[in-house]
């Protein structure tokens, strides 16, 4: 009895000292097991002041050979085996924050995409509005290679127009010139008539005077 006192009192002297020396509390986690003991000293023959389960988060306040003086959420202290226990969280506890995060990435991937659809949508969008654009610039060209080719009608147009003038003109100048001509001929030919007209009213007269005077000398012949 006296040998379990003084073990339990060398306990509590061992944990105080290591607690004086400033080890800091750290959170570690209790290993899969069944079921895990805390006691009050470091040894088996020391009695249990708790049970934990695995996956238990408990803070470490020393360490000590193959035991570790532990702090329980609930404020109670002990010590508990090394061997039961990890700094890695429990599979439950990391299959939990999988599930979150699982979770999360599906919320992600559903906007990713509906962000998608929105943008083979717009991209649709795009490409009618970019064949629309391709189709009118075709057209504009097609309207600029007619016009090129009308412009190249109207100057040939203009330039045979001008060409036609000249020539009218020309024309104009050589019948007016036949016109005088014409006049020149008519005035002469009238005055042609006319003197051979003349011509011919004085040879009659002449004719007429001459034939006259021969049958008056007949006459007068006979008498």
């Amino acid at each position: 009895m006296k040998f379990q006192v003084s073990t339990i009192f060398f306990s509590i002297i061992l944990s105080s000292i290591l607690l004086v020396q400033g080890v800091s509390a750290s959170q570690w986690f209790v290993k899969p097991s069944t079921e895990v003991p805390i006691r009050v000293g470091m040894g088996t023959k020391y009695k249990i002041v708790a049970i934990v389960k695995d996956g238990t988060a408990i803070d470490v306040l020393a360490r000590q050979d193959s035991w570790a003086k532990i702090r329980l959420a609930s404020g109670r202290e002990g010590w508990i085996l090394r061997r039961f226990l990890s700094k890695e969280k429990p599979f439950t506890e990391q299959l939990a924050y999988l599930d979150i995060e699982n979770k999360k990435l599906g919320k992600k991937i559903i906007q990713t995409d509906s962000r998608f659809q929105e943008l083979i949508a717009i991209n649709s969008t795009n490409a009618q509005d970019l064949s629309a654009c391709i189709s009118e610039r075709d057209q504009i060209r097609a309207t600029y290679e007619q016009l090129k080719i009308d412009t190249t009608d109207v100057v040939q147009t203009k330039e045979k127009l001008a060409a036609s003038e000249q020539q009218l003109k020309k024309l104009k100048k050589e019948l007016a010139i036949l016109e005088n001509k014409n006049n020149e001929l008519e005035n002469k030919s009238t005055i042609t008539w006319f003197l051979a007209g003349g011509g011919v009213l004085l040879s009659g007269w002449a004719i007429g005077l001459v034939t006259g005077n021969r049958r008056s000398k007949r006459r007068g012949s006979l008498l």
